[in-house]
């Protein structure tokens, strides 16, 4: 498997992919009552705004229509959907996240990533250089799952396909509890005067007893039957078979099912003095 390719499907000409992606963001956009993120941005005034990793553009572009004053740009590998009408304030780059970003130290008042930390390799190095686009007073919204929990509490069958997932995943140098990770990654640097966190713990089987956490858990379980057979579909020469596969999603679709996923939403916060060369992220 060469390390230079991501493990999970372009959305460029993927109908599919940019249906998943979109509802991921629809799911988590009710669930924060139509927010952005877990955290209130009401008193924010940002000027420039910018989402790594964009993929369909379903966050880039919510950000452009709330803040109408800013100018958002949203940066990925591939391009964003044919279809997509784009506000005026927001732009589209081609950008690698494993190369040097091109922009400016400090120029950004936001800089946000969803599910993007987990699939690619050296993450603290990704971070590292987005940490970097923050201006002093500015906010690195970062949100990540944690897979592992997924292993915690699924049955044999999701068990044996969510560790030889995470198996790939880490051969390819990405680490799929990075969640979990994040704000220990961000505490290790002097860079933050203030980093929050907000845990959910998704039951894929739904919540009764709590109508938003229901509705985020049972969209969740379709996309994370949809993340599956991609991966499948993507490295089915690599061991992850579609027996795997399909007895991952017999099993999340099962009476009983006991999966939970969890999601780490983390907002943290750069000092108004914050040295961005001393001292590092450590290991990078």
């Amino acid at each position: 498997m060469p390390p230079s390719e991501y493990l999970l499907p372009s959305v460029s000409g993927n109908a599919e992919e940019v249906a998943r992606l979109d509802d991921v963001h629809d799911a988590f956009r009710e669930y924060f009552d139509g927010g952005l993120c877990a955290f209130q941005l009401k008193n924010e005034r940002p000027q420039r705004v910018l989402e790594l990793g964009c993929g369909s553009g379903a966050w880039a572009i919510q950000a452009a229509i709330e803040f109408p004053q800013a100018q958002v740009v949203a940066v990925d590998i591939s391009p964003l959907p044919a279809h997509r009408v784009l506000p005026d304030n927001m732009s589209f780059q081609f950008v690698d996240l494993r190369e040097e970003l091109p922009f400016e130290r400090e120029s950004f008042d936001i800089v946000h990533a969803r599910m993007v930390m987990v699939n690619v390799p050296n993450t603290k190095e990704v971070i590292h250089k987005a940490a970097r686009l923050v201006k002093p007073g500015g906010l690195l919204l970062l949100d990540e799952p944690d897979y592992k929990s997924m292993l915690n509490t699924g049955g044999p069958a999701v068990q044996r396909c969510v560790y030889k997932i995470m198996e790939l995943w880490n051969i390819f140098g990405s680490d799929l509890q990075m969640g979990r990770k994040l704000q220990g990654i961000l505490a290790e640097s002097s860079w933050f005067s203030d980093i929050q966190v907000d845990k959910i713990a998704i039951p894929l089987w739904g919540c009764i007893h709590n109508e938003r956490l229901n509705k985020l858990g049972l969209r969740r379980k379709v996309f994370a039957q949809r993340f599956v057979m991609a991966a499948g579909a993507r490295l089915a020469g690599e061991g992850l078979t579609e027996e795997m596969v399909q007895g991952f999603v017999k099993e999340v679709n099962g009476v009983g099912s006991t999966v939970v996923c969890d999601f780490y939403f983390c907002a943290a916060r750069k000092g108004v003095s914050a040295e961005l060369d001393a001292p590092k992220l450590e290991g990078i």
